[in-house]
């Protein structure tokens, strides 16, 4: 239960100033292509991202021992 706050402190203190900063920049630097760029990086991010949670307890093996019990897989 623990980890949700810590996430969501993790999110409003460090990744969205660091996503708002990038986007910031780039929209400065070339205000006229900014919006096709910016979203041709954020729709792969947000799909990396989604995968990257949606599979986090596999890559860290979280729970393996349960699953070869369940499935008799490795």
């Amino acid at each position: 239960m623990a980890r949700l706050p810590g996430a969501v402190i993790v999110h409003v203190l460090v990744l969205f100033p660091l996503c708002a900063t990038v986007e910031r920049g780039l929209l400065l630097s070339s205000p006229r292509l900014a919006v096709t760029v910016l979203n041709h990086l954020r729709v792969p991010a947000l799909a990396s991202g989604l995968l990257f949670v949606l599979f986090f307890p596999e890559i860290i093996e979280h729970g393996s021992r349960t699953y070869q019990a369940a499935t008799g897989q490795k």
